[in-house]
């Protein structure tokens, strides 16, 4: 082995040489336990001393550290965050990138690969602060991607310590093909990434990405199995159509369970057939949850529906969809949870229940069922949302009485059973299209949202005021995902459809108004004749307003510069500014 650069040292681990490290990272190593005092160091790879008298100066004030039986096989691990190089002769090896966009280094490694423990904690390679980093959609840990583990794809490689003896082994990379594909213990390349926490897989698309996270909470029986599939095959079809996105899984096995209810329900090859979909259970965790064995004890997460936000532009530009025509828009990774109800309901341990995904969520769904407020035998919905808003303050460490800085939208589902009540007319595609580019019209959805609200603060307030001491900034829309009521049939368990009669009413357009108040897709309004009214007062949150009539009305701050419909008189006025 040609002599490495006197500042660069290797360590010898079971027969291995490893390295070189400069002394900066020999220090980093020492720092974090992971070399000794006693572990053999070299200069030319042939002479070994202990890392002691190799570089005393760096334990100066460092604790001492007594060997232990496994101290070496702790440095053969594949789970070291430090970079792994073997210099090659007659040039300067380099770290190689591989797919999860981290600078991993080529190791010379054995050919049999045996068993290696993992670490029972997860601690970052750097600061989280600096560069970029990924949050894992099911542990919600955030890591530098750096950091992200490969799943091995040699059939002998099975056991992980947090899944189970029958899983694929998870290691950090340090070997890559020329295309800059990992090597798994076995030489076999591998493509699947792992969370360096949880150990769960993570598509790597959404390490890339920056990522943005919904939330669909509402009470059991809800129907938010529903609801998500008609949600997403709604986006498939509008988004690419209408503002020129492509809006794809992440991982089709991953989103698997979800894609079965979408099929069944949308592209049934016999849909005359009737068609069941499983509820949400708590203690159905078959597809739905991972239990995983973090610090010896069982954790329930839930599975995340992960999806892709791509631009469909060719270069040059697309005016069909000008937001995503701009150099500063990034692809993202989108990512739903649909949580069982139970999880929301009073006596359930915040700690222990699987819904951190709050705290990281861009908008919270909440869907409301009017008709099963009527039933006094259940549980009542606002409690729900109270306990929702509960996990949320729990987790940003917030007071009881401070509002959250979430948007929230309040879906009032099954929108064909109640629309004969709602007087405000909904236009079937609340998109403007002109001939270069679609927009989301912004002040419909807006006009129809103070419409619903005023409309539930006389037949259930609860909601209104479960959701507004949650968040300033609350919208309401109607949904019906499947546009009928579903079928009881006899000697059956459960409520069945079939595809032929299913007609959904505005099933993405609640992810819409999301990404457009967020920026990532347009928005806009309709010109309307509307008269000006006088601001009153303004008092926590609201707008006191007169009409022109003399007649008062309450708007929440939301709707300032806004046309709305007085949903008493049907008339049009713009909402005032409120003082300044």
């Amino acid at each position: 082995m040609n002599q490495t650069p006197p500042s660069w040292y290797l360590y010898s681990s079971t027969g291995e040489l490893i390295g070189p490290f400069a002394t900066e990272q020999i220090q980093a190593m020492i720092d974090a336990n992971q070399i000794a005092e006693h572990t053999q160091l070299s200069l030319d790879g042939r002479s070994f001393a202990p890392a002691s008298a190799c570089v005393p100066e760096l334990f100066q004030g460092a604790q001492a550290h007594q060997p232990a039986d496994n101290d070496e096989i702790e440095l053969e691990e594949e789970g070291t965050s430090a970079p792994v190089i073997v210099r090659q002769p007659g040039r300067q090896s380099q770290p190689t990138p591989n797919k999860a966009g981290n600078s991993a280094a080529v190791r010379k490694s054995p050919a049999a690969a045996a068993p290696m423990p993992m670490p029972e904690h997860y601690w970052p390679s750097r600061p989280i602060a600096t560069g970029n980093v990924c949050i894992c959609p099911h542990c919600w840990t955030v890591f530098p991607i750096e950091d992200a583990l490969f799943v091995a794809r040699s059939p002998g490689l099975l056991g992980d310590p947090l899944l189970g003896s029958g899983v694929p082994r998870r290691f950090k990379a340090s070997r890559f093909t020329t295309d800059g594909r990992a090597l798994d213990p076995s030489g076999t390349p591998c493509d699947e990434n792992a969370c360096p926490n949880c150990h769960l897989k993570i598509p790597c698309s959404h390490i890339e990405m920056p990522s943005e996270f919904f939330s669909i909470i509402g009470a059991p029986g809800s129907g938010k199995s529903y609801f998500l599939a008609s949600l997403t095959r709604g986006l498939r079809v509008t988004l690419p159509s209408d503002f020129g996105f492509t809006f794809s899984d992440a991982d089709s096995g991953m989103n698997g369970q979800l894609t079965a209810c979408e099929e069944a329900l949308f592209h049934s090859p016999d849909p005359g057939a009737w068609v069941r979909l499983e509820k949400t259970r708590l203690e159905s965790t078959q597809g739905l949850y991972s239990n995983v064995n973090m610090r010896g004890q069982n954790v329930l997460l839930p599975q995340p529906f992960i999806f892709t936000l791509r631009s469909q532009n060719v270069p040059g530009g697309d005016t069909h969809n000008p937001v995503s025509s701009h150099p500063a828009f990034k692809p993202r990774s989108l990512v739903f949870y649909d949580n069982s109800g139970e999880h929301f309901l009073p006596g359930m341990d915040i700690d222990s229940a699987p819904c951190k995904h709050l705290m990281h969520s861009r908008c919270l769904f909440f869907l409301f069922d009017p008709m099963q407020s009527q039933d006094s035998n259940l549980i009542k919905q606002d409690v729900v949302l109270n306990q929702a808003a509960g996990h949320v303050r729990h987790y940003l460490h917030l007071p009881p009485e401070k509002k959250a800085s979430r948007q929230l939208i309040v879906i009032v589902t099954k929108f064909d059973l109640w629309e004969k009540t709602f007087t405000l007319p909904l236009r079937p595609r609340p998109v403007l299209n002109s001939p270069t580019f679609s927009v989301v019209d912004l002040g419909h959805l807006e006009d129809v949202s103070f419409a619903l609200r005023t409309l539930l603060q006389k037949t259930y307030p609860e909601i209104v005021l479960a959701a507004e001491n949650f968040s300033d900034d609350v919208t309401y829309l109607p949904v019906s995902a499947l546009g009928h009521s579903p079928s009881e049939l006899e000697g059956m368990e459960g409520l069945y459809v079939r595809p032929m009669d299913i007609k959904p009413v505005w099933p993405a357009v609640a992810v819409l108004y999301a990404l457009a108040k967020a920026g990532f897709i347009r928005n806009g309004a309709m010109p309307v004749q509307a008269s000006e009214v006088k601001l009153v007062r303004y008092a926590r949150g609201m707008l006191i307003c007169k009409l022109e009539d003399g007649s008062e009305i309450s708007v929440p701050s939301k709707y300032v510069n806004r046309a709305l419909h007085n949903p008493a008189t049907g008339q049009i006025f713009i909402v005032p500014q409120a003082y300044s």
